[in-house]
């Protein structure tokens, strides 16, 4: 008996999955109290996809074996892949009572509390587990991601490189080092290390999708990142030709649609805020909202996006080829990508056509690329007609490009701070990737060029004391001391947007603009001043300007934005005007009115699935 379990223990490792089942069950098949045979052909089960019977099989073994620690920290796995995540805790608790060395239980219990938003706790088992395992690359690049979380950006580019050092192919410390550079705001470097991420590993859709998102922020990326999505389509995204999906939805054009959304930034991320406001205005007569969530770190916002659906799966375990087949079983008519090529995505899931019609929107200012999905939402504005030829889908205008819904306990506008201070304070809360050298250096033109000015910066990570040695440099660079720098790192929202009533009047990144950023900013009476190129994700920023009748704030050169900035700031007493109104304007205009804009969002929803029906044979 013990020389087939090892045979079948050999067969399981080597990858031959079938083989070692098989032995696994003939051992049951003659012993069936057999606790090593049920915890192996549990572990296996789950390998497979099958986590309630990997669940029940392991529960078996413990059964027979209950100081097994290993079977306790299996079962957790099990359980985690089942979403049953205080389960699987207490079970790599129970694992570690037995065992306190046991590195594999450490290492899922950690990662398990990374998910459960306790990033300080995960670091902490990970380190335990480093003093037992110092040499575990896996480990090594799992501890980075929880420094990551924390802000503490030096320590996990330390870790992610011993790692490579260690194993130059680990491909999860690869794109794990690249998004590290990547949010420290050291782009050249991320792309060169996702440039050599694909040469070792061409079929990474993960990394290829992270050198198209990074492309897409520098400012000669445009026309690499076009190819690249290129080749991303052609790799990724064809496979809804080779295996034609069969749909069971049924062709009545006027019927309730099945919407599902699929993101990974259901939680504090502007991309859900993008989203929220529709999600509560949607008619749910006319529409029923199945939300597909990849976030591995629930929040608040995450509960409250959950509560606005009819149907939610948490899917970031999910294979592709599951989840194309769980939302063809859910018989979603309209599939939505909110997330792009930004970090999470499900595009993968996309080129299998799991739905009759599918859409890009909200949560990427940029398109796909992908031949499998039918329309990219934008405005007039945002994509000139000009610029529409390159999208591989079909542009569809809506009033604009984002809708905005203020929070209930946003904070009141407060009077201009230069009426009091004396002096014009500029303002960026954009999130740290867009920090580029040349971003900060016209910034720093801007605030060397109004007399007495000051310039406050808030986001994630600003506080490391190498960023902030970054931004002062550049800023110092044109003659502002940093004395005239306020830096601040994350707050809560209330407090975050609170702190734009420290600012006057807030100056915009390149090549992509804000979004939800410059958006709670007007919120809070704070117009941007913005440099709009030809991409569509330079142009946010102005399609929001024009709708509100702000165009003196759109530059079109570095020279024409230093300007505009100068002009405004000049001229306190329009700043304050300006400011006083301007929440109300946002709100009354059709970014603002949020039923009106998602009536529109269904119209467009309804036209794409009348005309899917129109093409199916009677």
């Amino acid at each position: 008996m013990q020389q087939a379990l090892a045979r079948g223990r050999d067969l399981h490792s080597a990858g031959h999955f079938a083989e070692a089942e098989a032995i696994y069950r003939q051992i049951l098949a003659a012993d069936p109290t057999n606790a090593p045979a049920l915890h192996l052909l549990g572990v296996l089960a789950n390998q497979l996809g099958h986590a309630e019977a990997s669940a029940a099989l392991i529960s078996q073994a413990i059964q027979i074996e209950p100081l097994a620690a290993s079977y306790h920290s299996n079962l957790g796995v099990a359980y985690q892949s089942l979403g049953r995540r205080e389960e699987a805790l207490a079970c790599y608790t129970r694992a570690l009572d037995l065992k306190p060395d046991h590195v594999d239980a450490l290492n899922n219990q950690a990662v398990l509390l990374q998910s459960l938003g306790q990033p300080e706790a995960a670091l902490a088992s990970f380190e335990r587990s480093l003093k037992l395992r110092p040499n575990h690359a896996e480990t090594l690049t799992n501890a980075a991601i929880s420094l990551r979380v924390l802000g503490r950006l030096a320590e996990a580019e330390s870790r992610l490189r011993r790692a490579l050092k260690l194993q130059p192919t680990h491909l999860e410390a690869l794109t794990n080092l690249a998004s590290t550079l990547q949010v420290a705001g050291r782009l050249d470097e991320a792309a060169a290390l996702y440039r050599r991420t694909l040469e070792i590993a061409p079929d990474s859709a993960v990394a290829h999708s992270g050198l198209i998102f990074l492309l897409d922020l520098l400012p000669d990326g445009a026309a690499e990142a076009q190819a690249e999505r290129q080749r991303w389509n052609a790799r990724f995204g064809q496979g809804w030709r080779a295996n034609p999906p069969a749909y069971g939805n049924t062709a009545e054009p006027e019927r309730r649609l099945r919407v599902g959304y699929v993101s990974a930034d259901f939680y504090r991320h502007s991309a859900a805020l993008a989203i929220l406001p529709i999600l509560r205005a949607h008619v749910r007569a006319q529409v029923e909202v199945v939300c597909y969530s990849g976030v591995i770190i629930p929040d608040a916002l995450t509960a409250e996006i959950r509560s606005l659906a009819d149907g939610w799966r948490d899917v970031a375990q999910l294979p592709d080829e599951r989840l194309a087949a769980q939302i063809q079983a859910d018989a979603i008519d309209v599939l939505v990508d909110l997330s792009g090529h930004s970090a999470g995505n499900r595009l993968p899931v996309f080129g299998r056509r799991p739905a009759p019609v599918q859409v890009s929107a909200w949560g990427y200012a940029a398109g796909t690329g992908l031949d499998a999905i039918d329309a990219f939402l934008a405005d007039p504005v945002v994509l000139p007609t000009g610029q529409r030829a390159a999208f591989a889908e079909a542009v569809v205008d809506l009033p604009s490009v984002l809708c905005f819904e203020p929070p209930a306990d946003a904070p009141a506008v407060v009077p201009l701070p230069a009426l009091a201070a004396g002096h014009v304070t500029f303002g960026s809360f954009h999130r740290l990737p867009r920090l580029t050298d040349d971003v900060l250096d016209l910034w720093a033109r801007v605030v060397a060029a109004v007399p007495d000015a000051r310039m406050v910066l808030k986001g994630s990570g600003l506080e490391e004391p190498a960023v902030r040695a970054r931004i002062e440099a550049a800023f110092g660079r044109q003659g502002v001391s940093a004395g005239r720098l306020t830096i601040l790192g994350p707050t809560s929202r209330q407090e975050h947007l609170a702190a734009y009533g420290l600012v006057d009047l807030q100056l915009d990144t390149f090549p992509q603009s804000g979004g939800i950023t410059t958006l709670e900013g007007l919120m809070m009476g704070v117009p941007s001043v913005t440099l709009a190129g030809s991409r569509i994700t330079e142009r946010m920023s102005a399609s929001f300007l024009t709708t509100l009748g702000l165009p003196d704030l759109i530059a079109t050169s570095r020279e024409a934005f230093v300007a505009a900035a100068v002009q405004a700031a000049a001229d306190v007493q329009s700043l304050a005007a300006v400011r006083a109104a301007l929440r109300a304007r946002l709100l009354a205009s059709p970014i603002g009115d949020v039923r009106q804009y998602t009536r529109s969002v269904e119209g467009v929803y309804r036209a794409l699935w009348r005309r899917w029906c129109a093409a199916q044979p009677s």
